[in-house]
Formats: C-alpha cells, sequence, structure tokens
C-alpha cells in the first residue's frame, strides 16, 4: 500500500580518488541496494592508479547492477584517466562533460616540481586562467 509513494531511487557510487586497494574496498562497503532502485549512477572523478584494483571495481559494480537488474550510468566529472577511464566504459550509459579530461590507459603523469629553481635563475612564473 505504501509503495505507491516512495519514488523509485537511484544510489550514486562516487569515485573521487586514485584507484588502489583502499579505495576498491571502498567501493565494495559502498554498494548497497536501495529499495526501488531503477539504476545505478557512478560518479568518476579520479586520475587512474592501478589498473588490478580497477578491474576488481569494474566486477564488484557489474554484478551488483546484473544482480539486481539495473542498467548502469557512468559519468566523468573532472577526470577520467587511466583506470578511472577503464571503470568509465563499463556503463550502459556513459555521460561526459565536454570539458573533462577522459582516456588514456597505461599512461604516465610526470609533473616537475621546480618552482623554487626557476625563482633562484630568475624566471618569473606567471599563469594565465578564464578562472578568477
Amino acid at each position: 500500500m505504501f509503495n505507491k509513494w516512495f519514488k523509485p531511487s537511484i544510489p550514486i557510487l562516487r569515485i573521487n580518488s586514485g584507484i588502489d586497494h583502499n579505495s576498491a574496498k571502498l567501493v565494495e562497503e559502498s554498494l548497497k541496494p536501495l529499495p526501488r532502485m531503477k539504476a545505478l549512477a557512478v560518479v568518476i572523478n579520479s586520475t587512474g592508479g592501478m589498473l588490478v584494483q580497477g578491474e576488481i571495481m569494474k566486477k564488484k559494480i557489474e554484478l551488483f547492477a546484473k544482480t539486481h537488474k539495473i542498467p548502469l550510468y557512468t559519468f566523468a566529472e573532472d577526470s577520467a584517466l587511466s583506470a578511472g577511464y577503464y571503470l568509465l566504459s563499463i556503463g550502459n550509459k556513459i555521460f561526459v562533460d565536454e570539458a573533462s579530461l577522459v582516456g588514456s590507459i597505461g599512461v604516465l603523469y610526470l609533473n616537475l616540481r621546480i618552482e623554487k629553481l626557476t625563482r633562484k635563475l630568475g624566471f618569473e612564473p606567471r599563469r594565465f586562467s578564464s578562472i578568477k
């Protein structure tokens, strides 16, 4: 009798970190069924990490969706790189903002921290951005 008042729900699983054994464990702990689930949304904001842990997360998420017979929707926020991109690809429907960084499995990003050296040599770093 009360079921007609409860709207269908879509749980949101957020992956907001590098992908490692800790994040894989958090995914498993976070996957809890809700009454009247209509779908599962996975929101990814990750620069990647360990691909094997990404595979473990992928299997757990896919099994959850299959067990509950619900579609899986994946979303890229700021970035879905490397293992994050791998997870993004499992969605039945995939949503990506045109400004998101997406792709590249197996790419290493190296950022040298040379600010002190450049200042010592007399270089002045300047940053240009449309964001204030």
